[in-house]
């Protein structure tokens, strides 16, 4: 690949793709830890950003460049196998790691999913299809479009398929794409003040919330259809 110089980065970019992220560019061998090395500029940056909290051990870990984890990074990275259908010594040496030391016990079952946005569309896929069946629909030909989730306020889960409808935080996050209207119930979230003392009536706004979801119940089950809820969706910060 032809090597471009910091100055031409963004420049470069704005001719093919959309580029309104940030102004520094991202010196990935001069980052170390949580710090962030703009090589434009030369200024480090603490990380506060770091990718959506999916870079928990900061750059160039010492771990993460010994010579023999490297080869087997790259080995693993040049093939990109399909792991749900083939299997590999590298596979299960990390999911022995894993499974032995991060895996709380008693949770022995993995399930891998690549994003934040598939593992909350998973999870509702796997509700949907246990409450389908407990409710005797076992025809895959069978309409399921009753079956609801139900979510709160403020919340982002995903831009993915389902997620998009228990996402709302901002428009221009999910607007003009269909959506399931599932019930949607006030989030009863804590304010703090700047010396960081709670400064809105929480058990009020909690109080609030089992009303509506109560009303919500009440409703439905007029209408014999309560049975149909799924799940319900708490994601908590």
């Amino acid at each position: 690949m032809t090597t471009i110089e910091a100055t031409d980065v963004h420049e470069i970019l704005k001719k093919h793709q959309l580029t309104d992220g940030m102004d520094i560019v991202l010196d990935l061998e001069q980052s170390t830890g949580p710090w962030v090395h703009d090589s434009r500029s030369g200024d480090k940056f603490l990380d506060c950003f770091t990718c959506y909290a999916s870079w928990p051990l900061g750059y160039n870990h010492p771990g993460l460049n010994e010579a023999s984890f490297e080869k087997e990074l790259l080995t693993v990275a040049k093939a990109n196998p399909s792991n749900c259908d083939l299997y590999s010594s590298h596979m299960a040496s990390f999911v022995d790691a894993f499974a032995t030391h991060v895996s709380p016990e008693g949770f022995d079952h993995h399930f891998w999913v690549a994003g934040g946005s598939l593992a909350v569309e998973n999870c509702m896929k796997a509700a949907f299809d246990w409450k389908a069946r407990k409710l005797g629909r076992t025809n895959f030909h069978d309409n399921v479009n009753d079956l609801m989730i139900v979510h709160f306020d403020h919340a982002f889960h995903g831009r993915s398929g389902y997620t998009l409808s228990v996402t709302n935080t901002l428009p221009d996050k999910v607007g003009l794409f269909p959506k399931f209207h599932w019930p949607r119930i006030s989030s009863p979230a804590c304010e703090y003040d700047h010396d960081g003392n709670i400064c809105n009536d929480v058990e009020a706004l909690e109080h609030q919330a089992l009303a509506e979801l109560r009303a919500f119940h009440e409703s439905w089950s007029r209408r014999g259809n309560y049975k149909h809820i799924a799940a319900i969706l708490i994601e908590p910060n």
